[in-house]
């Protein structure tokens, strides 16, 4: 099958599929029909009805399977009406894939029923094989739909990363607004900052004078004589801040033009 050309990427997995689409039609228009045509099929009407309904649930059941499946499998070639491979990929949802375990349950009831015949049609025998090999034939279906939606095709590289990056910067812009504030005054605000770490020199320094004398056995005498230092060049830092602070916000506020 001639695949579009905007899907030639991922052409392997929609070949694939195309020939899927090929054994389901020829199972409609062949196996199905001739089976259901065949004499010894209708010895079932002759079940009571608990005994038949498993059985005509195999015929009615595979060959619905079949005509949805032999045009479905081959629709991505539409473009009016999948104009993306995600959206192709993902109107299996909800359908025939996700009742895979619903048809195994009809086939094992159906050979219960058939194994408890003592005269068993060979066509519901031959129904029954051909119910299986469908059900197959789906798992390998949602196996290639899989490898579908791990192609750039499917969810494009760009569409997978700037998500990511975007939330990142997103994180960390937040937190410099939190810390530094608004970007025009983020200078200062750092002045600011430093000033109050210095200031507050004489809580913090005891714990790092006794880390450094417990772990690295070094000689804390000169931090001993900074304090005032570090103390009084801390309120000079947050002088300056908050002059600097004051000086933007006035500078950066728009004049009200007076009304004469």
């Amino acid at each position: 099958m001639q695949i579009r050309p905007d899907f030639t990427e991922a052409e392997i997995q929609l070949q694939r599929l195309a020939q899927f689409a090929h054994v389901f039609n020829r199972n409609n228009h062949e196996h199905w029909s001739h089976l259901k045509n065949r004499a010894d099929f209708d010895s079932i009407y002759q079940l009571t009805e608990s005994e038949r309904n498993p059985l005509e649930q195999i015929y009615a059941t595979g060959r619905d399977l079949a005509v949805h499946m032999s045009a479905k499998l081959s629709a991505f070639n539409w473009p009016e009406q999948y104009s993306t491979l995600k959206r192709y990929v993902d109107s299996f949802d909800g359908g025939w894939l996700h009742e895979i375990h619903l048809l195994k349950e009809e086939s094992r009831a159906a050979k219960e029923m058939y194994a408890s015949l003592t005269n068993k049609p060979w066509a519901v025998g031959q129904m029954i094989k051909l119910y299986d090999e469908q059900i197959a034939l789906l798992e390998d279906v949602d196996a290639t739909l899989n490898e579908l939606r791990k192609t750039d095709l499917y969810s494009p590289r760009q569409e997978k990363e700037l998500p990511a990056k975007r939330d990142s910067f997103a994180l960390v812009y937040d937190l410099a607004l939190l810390i530094l504030g608004d970007p025009k005054t983020r200078f200062a605000t750092g002045f600011v900052i430093a000033g109050t770490i210095l200031i507050s020199a004489p809580w913090w320094q005891t714990f790092l004078q006794q880390a450094l004398a417990n772990h690295l056995e070094l000689d804390i005498a000169i931090l001993d004589t900074n304090d005032p230092k570090l103390f009084w060049s801390g309120w000079i830092f947050v002088g300056i801040g908050i002059s600097l602070y004051i000086w933007i916000k006035r500078t950066s506020t728009p004049q009200q033009s007076q009304i004469g």
